[in-house]
């Protein structure tokens, strides 16, 4: 996420009156894309290889755990089939598609970079 890199040491603990800090949209952004992963792993049957991250405190292990949930996500994608993308499967109490997981991964991320942008520009 190159706007991660783009955060100065001081952004990371600011937020928005009413919001959350930049550091909690990034461990809220990494944590979701691990569930994603593990989700695409259901379709498959092989189990997302997702490290726990923990609390970010800096640009930097953001940047380096954002790198690990994407790599996560891409693994778990790449062990699915072409049919998969399209098949629904019910997982708790949604139904899902690869696709649709995508989709709801890119929503989420484009979602809370706007957050952090409007967090960023209201110091």
């Amino acid at each position: 996420m190159l706007l991660v890199e783009e955060l100065r040491p001081e952004d990371v603990g600011q937020a928005r009156r009413g919001s959350w800090s930049i550091s909690k949209i990034l461990d809220h952004v990494i944590h979701s894309e691990q569930l994603y992963a593990q989700l695409v792993s259901t379709f498959s049957g092989n189990p997302a290889s997702v490290q726990d991250a923990g609390q970010v405190a800096t640009a930097a292990e953001a940047s380096r755990a954002l790198d690990g949930s994407r790599e996560a996500f891409l693994n778990a994608v790449s062990n699915v089939t072409e049919d998969d993308f399209y098949r629904l499967q019910t997982i708790g109490h949604e139904e899902y598609s690869v696709l649709s997981i995508l989709e709801n991964n890119a929503a989420h991320d484009r979602e809370h970079a706007e957050q952090i942008r409007k967090t960023v520009t209201a110091r």
